[in-house]
């Protein structure tokens, strides 16, 4: 898309791998930044929303901690196929698709709450779109930033995404998820669709060829791809270390996330309302941001190996306290 009041004749289009210039490449940084902000505020709106909603709709912590399986378990089911399909495919188009699944389900979600039909199996069955939608949408999204960015601006882009992710999804959606669930449900679902609405009309605002031109012949078969890629990942020792250290940490986190609805609102021991929830959950962002922004210190004073190690040490203090206090 040109920018108004471009030249009439339009430079030709740029071949995969080639950079936009000038005043396009700048304008491609500052739209991936803005769409991630914007996304990821609706996508923690959504995950401090749909527990919240099915709280109203069951006592069961096991049925509320459903809602956090069925956000997360695509990421395990799907992402090494998506992986493969983003390697071969247009990664603005898979963008688009992964924006116009999210609409889907939260359009869903909201039609059978106008019609007071609304059941833990709609949140389930829109937890599950949505988590496919953010893996092909995210996957999509980061492998599409070294065509987007010239080189010499990706290490700011990439800085500016990631600070994107860590203040919206985190620190700023679940206050206002839990406050817009207080307004009522329809208002929760109607402003995450607003939000992704605006995410896909953003899409529309890079320019250049992102377009992955492999003949049939260079293709290995999907299955083949993935076994390529895990075969890489056992060998080599520090990731295959990290890997597996990681999914246990995230396996820990997501159990953790998953039955906190159920702990903290209600008729749970912390008896929170739905904003006081998003306000605690917020206390996680919050941790985000001060994690981001002394990283390089703390690795500076204690060496990698043991800022891990103390990362692993804090993670778990944090899952204890609420099994040792039910001081908000």
């Amino acid at each position: 898309m040109d920018e108004p009041g471009a030249d009439a004749v339009a430079p030709p289009p740029a071949a995969v791998g080639a950079h936009p210039v000038g005043v396009r490449a700048s304008r491609n940084g500052a739209v991936l930044v803005v769409f991630t902000g914007i996304t990821n505020l609706a996508d923690g709106i959504a995950k401090v929303a749909l527990p919240l909603v099915a709280t109203q709709l069951t006592s069961s912590p096991a049925l509320i901690a459903g809602v956090a399986l069925c956000l997360s378990l695509p990421w395990l089911l799907t992402a090494m196929h998506v992986g493969v399909l983003v390697d071969r495919a247009d990664r603005r188009r898979l963008m688009l698709v992964g924006n116009l699944l999210r609409i889907a389900a939260v359009a869903g979600l909201l039609a059978s709450a106008a019609t007071a039909s609304l059941s833990i199996a709609a949140i389930y069955a829109a937890a599950v779109v949505l988590g496919v939608a953010d893996v092909l949408a995210l996957t999509a999204g980061a492998a599409l930033i070294p065509d987007a960015v010239p080189p010499g601006e990706r290490e700011q882009t990439n800085a500016r995404i990631t600070a994107a992710e860590t203040v919206f999804q985190e620190f700023v959606g679940p206050p206002v998820g839990g406050l817009l669930v207080g307004l009522g449900v329809a208002v929760a679902l109607g402003a995450t669709a607003a939000a992704y609405v605006l995410g896909l009309l953003l899409i529309r605002l890079l320019v250049g060829s992102f377009a992955v031109p492999l003949g049939a012949a260079e293709r290995p078969r999907v299955n083949e791809a993935i076994r390529e890629g895990l075969r890489y990942l056992w060998s080599h020792r520090l990731l295959r270390t990290m890997n597996l250290t990681i999914a246990v940490l995230a396996g820990c986190w997501s159990a953790w996330l998953a039955i906190m609805p159920a702990f903290a609102t209600g008729r749970g021991p912390l008896g929170l309302d739905a904003t006081g929830y998003g306000l605690l959950i917020s206390g996680l962002g919050a941790g985000g941001l001060v994690g981001a922004a002394t990283t390089g210190f703390v690795n500076r004073r204690l060496g990698r190996r043991w800022a891990l190690f103390a990362d692993l040490v804090g993670t778990f203090t944090m899952m204890i306290t609420p099994a040792l206090t039910t001081n908000p």
